[in-house]
């Protein structure tokens, strides 16, 4: 089911809960730039506790925003209205975009190895990204297919969960499994 698996994207990123961040959603083109991670050292790379700082705080905003969807999408059904759906999605979907922002640009203070598992959060992030804002717009059309679009979401899930599991190793952070 889908609200289990914002739950795993949660438990990729880690963190614990604080403020949530602005609700103003980015484009998914401009959201995640299309170079890849760069292979070589930043001239002066930020110590690892530095970047587990950053990261956790650049992640909790989005937990706490993932938290308070769950129980909305759990709770979905077909007398959910496209604009109340909209209303509940857009924080959502501006947290992961403004997380894969932040994200993106902190690897580049990061050693190459560290730098190319953030990218790959960025880049698996970018799909659940999208999949919210599918959601967002093929709510209510007839032609909008709600199992299909289960499927591809838990795919896109599974994935953000296994990068936000090799970041968080390559952290020196305990890899989230199961949303333990």
């Amino acid at each position: 089911m889908a609200s289990v698996a914002l739950v795993v994207v949660l438990a990729a990123c880690g963190g614990t809960p604080s403020a949530a961040p602005s609700s103003t959603p980015a484009a998914t083109t401009s959201r995640t730039p299309s170079s890849a991670a760069s292979s070589t050292a930043p001239a002066t790379a930020l110590p690892l506790a530095t970047l587990r700082a950053r990261y956790l705080a650049i992640v909790t905003p989005a937990n706490r925003v993932f938290a308070a969807f769950q129980p909305k999408l759990a709770a979905l059904t077909v007398a959910v209205s496209a604009s109340q759906l909209h209303a509940a999605l857009r924080p959502v979907a501006a947290a992961v975009a403004r997380s894969g922002r932040e994200l993106y640009a902190l690897r580049r203070s990061a050693p190459p190895r560290i730098a190319k598992a953030m990218y790959a959060v960025v880049s698996s992030d970018n799909t659940v990204w999208q999949g919210l804002e599918d959601l967002d717009q093929g709510w209510g059309s007839r032609s909008f297919d709600y199992s299909a679009w289960q499927g591809a979401f838990a795919t896109a899930v599974r994935q953000a969960d296994a990068a936000g599991s090799a970041l968080r190793t390559a952290l020196g952070l305990r890899p989230k499994v199961n949303g333990a």
